[in-house]
């Protein structure tokens, strides 16, 4: 059946009117309703076609929102708010196209020129005079120990069981360091034309510099530090204790996922959007966000394999079961948690092979 309606436009009320959003080509119109009257009867008639003589099929002819040969048939496998963020950040407009390497110079320092202007959103470690109720200094780990980065690479997996067992202290810091904090070594490298605040490096990439991934610390069983909830302080190699409420269950937080329970500890990677709106103003930015956490977290990984423990990772997280204890986030949101501890090894958690050892249906 031909599709003379585009596929990528949805509705909403915004500012009090009744907007269409043709998410695809980046575009918003106010819809009076003889024109929203047309689109539904053309919906209710997929068999009739546009009139170029009626003048509102003439307005949504020249927007693309209607077409006169039909539109192509997208075959998408998800639902529609995966097909919205896909298509709806596959491209940037941008209003000029530079075309060599002097052109592409001048405009992306015209680009940085403008973002400047506005003041850096603020991280919350930068944050003036808030309140510390109390905090715990970190050792920064030495660099005599060396592990092989392939073995490591090789022995990385996720595992879903986790022992009883306490990692030390020294093992936190060293994770903590060298996936999350800021490196003078790196910093010292940075060109002199970064702007001052914007200089910190960590390990892992981050989308312009800008460091828009926190790491907010969930600890049950580590060596010399109470259980709680921490903000890692990556200026500092510092936790900051925000919550040590003992109710917490990591397990509802993450979906249901009750074998995460005896995980020693784990680590809530958040995005602050602002900082990336700051720069990037496009939606595409929201693809940055989640490949600066994907970095963050298979450093996690890495480190912690080399430290000798098991570690898993999930984007299965229940936000609301955070809001007791992370309610200060502003602008923010978690994006992954990975976690790591002494581990039997086991992908899959002794209750699930038991399920099926027994011949149980989940049906």
């Amino acid at each position: 059946m031909p599709s003379y309606i585009s596929s990528t436009i949805f509705f909403l009320i915004k500012n009090n009117q009744l907007v269409l959003w043709d998410y695809a080509a980046h575009k918003q119109y106010s819809i009076p309703q003889a024109y929203l009257s047309r689109l539904l009867h053309l919906s209710q008639n997929p068999h009739e076609d546009p009139d170029k003589d009626h003048a509102i099929d003439h307005d949504l002819l020249a927007t693309g929102l209607l077409a006169e040969h039909s539109f192509p048939v997208v075959d998408w496998g998800w639902d529609d708010l995966s097909k919205i963020f896909h298509f709806g950040t596959s491209r940037i407009d941008y209003a000029e196209q530079p075309n060599n390497t002097r052109e592409w110079a001048i405009a992306y320092q015209a680009a940085c020129d403008n973002a400047v202007e506005v003041p850096v959103p603020k991280l919350r470690h930068e944050a003036q005079g808030r309140k510390i109720i109390n905090s715990i200094e970190l050792d920064v780990p030495g660099t005599a120990q060396t592990h092989d980065l392939q073995q490591t690479l090789l022995q990385r997996r996720s595992v879903r069981e986790f022992l009883q067992e306490a990692i030390t202290k020294k093992q936190l810091e060293s994770i903590l360091y060298y996936s999350l904090a800021y490196l003078p070594s790196r910093s010292a490298d940075v060109s002199k034309l970064c702007p001052e605040g914007l200089r910190d490096r960590r390990s892992s990439p981050s989308g312009g510099g800008l460091n828009s991934i926190d790491g907010y610390v969930y600890i049950r069983n580590v060596a010399e530090i109470p259980a709680g909830f921490y903000y890692y302080n990556p200026a500092c190699h510092r936790l900051e204790l925000i919550s040590s409420d003992r109710d917490f269950s990591i397990g509802r937080a993450l979906n249901g996922q009750f074998f995460a329970e005896d995980i020693p500890f784990g680590i809530f990677l958040t995005c602050q959007f602002d900082r990336l709106w700051w720069k990037y103003p496009h939606s595409r930015a929201y693809r940055v966000a989640l490949l600066d956490a994907g970095h963050i977290s298979q450093t996690v990984q890495l480190v912690s394999t080399s430290l000798g423990l098991g570690t898993w990772v999930s984007a299965a997280i229940d936000e609301s079961c955070l809001e007791p204890v992370m309610n200060h986030l502003d602008r923010s949101a978690p994006l992954l948690f990975v976690g790591a501890g002494v581990s039997t090894g086991r992908d899959m958690p002794t209750a699930l092979e038991e399920l099926h050892a027994n011949g149980e249906s989940t049906q």
